[in-house]
C-alpha cells in the first residue's frame, strides 16, 4: 500500500473524525472509503458522459427509432414479462 499526503480544510477533517467516531471506524478507514467511492463516481461518470456521446453520434448520423416503435417495442417485452 502507499502513502500520500493531501492538504484538507479543519472542517474536513473535523466531519471525517466525526464519520469515523460514528460508525466505529478509524479516520484512515472512512478515508479510505472516501476515496474509493470518488474514483467509483468519477469512473461512472466517465461511462455515462460516452454513452451521450454515442447517442449524440447516432442523432446525428440519423440513426434514429420513432417513438411510437419504442413503445410498441416496451410493450411487447412487459406483455411477455406479464405472461410468465
Amino acid at each position: 500500500m502507499t502513502s500520500v499526503t493531501i492538504e484538507i480544510s479543519d472542517d474536513e477533517l473535523e466531519r471525517m473524525k466525526s464519520l469515523a467516531a460514528r460508525s466505529g471506524r478509524s479516520v484512515d478507514d472512512v478515508l479510505r472509503q472516501v476515496v474509493e467511492g470518488g474514483i467509483t463516481a468519477q469512473e461512472e461518470a466517465e461511462g455515462v458522459v460516452a454513452g451521450i456521446k454515442r447517442g449524440l453520434a447516432d442523432v446525428e448520423a440519423g440513426r434514429l427509432v420513432p417513438a411510437s416503435q419504442v413503445s410498441d417495442r416496451i410493450d411487447e417485452v412487459l406483455a411477455k414479462l406479464r405472461a410468465k
